[in-house]
């Protein structure tokens, strides 16, 4: 069997970057999130069913940390804010770009070794995530 062909969640992937604006102008970030998942989900992973583990794992992961900072910053336009609100959705931005940046490391990993074992770490880590997803990275 061959590994399937990742090439389109890395196009999708290197389109995808988070920034301040982007919160308050709409959800075209949601919309690449979801085409993520579904351009993920089509794969045929039935011979390698880890992989398709883990890049839902990464779209939750994702998803997360957008909604984090699109909570951050609704709760700011309520006037609920403070200044510790701007710094800490700078950092969740960082954040989600560093996971768009170590996604597509991670892909490339995973072509050159499409194996359980190459995903096993990131799994781990990712279930850290999504059992404490403020305080891992």
């Amino acid at each position: 069997m061959t590994s399937p062909d990742l090439s389109t969640v890395r196009r999708l992937l290197s389109g995808i970057t988070l920034a301040e604006n982007d919160f308050p102008a709409g959800d075209a970030v949601v919309t690449q999130i979801g085409s993520f998942a579904t351009v993920a989900r089509s794969l045929d992973t039935s011979s390698e069913p880890w992989l398709a583990e883990w890049l839902d794992a990464e779209h939750y992961k994702a998803g997360v940390l957008y909604a984090a900072g699109k909570v951050n910053w609704n709760h700011e336009q309520q006037g609920k804010g403070s200044a510790a609100d701007t710094r800490m959705r700078a950092t969740i931005v960082q954040r989600f770009n560093a996971w768009v940046a170590q996604t597509q490391d991670r892909l490339a990993a995973y072509e050159q070794e499409p194996t359980v074992e190459t995903v096993r770490s990131w799994l781990a880590e990712l279930a850290r995530f999504k059992s404490d997803p403020v305080r891992n990275v």
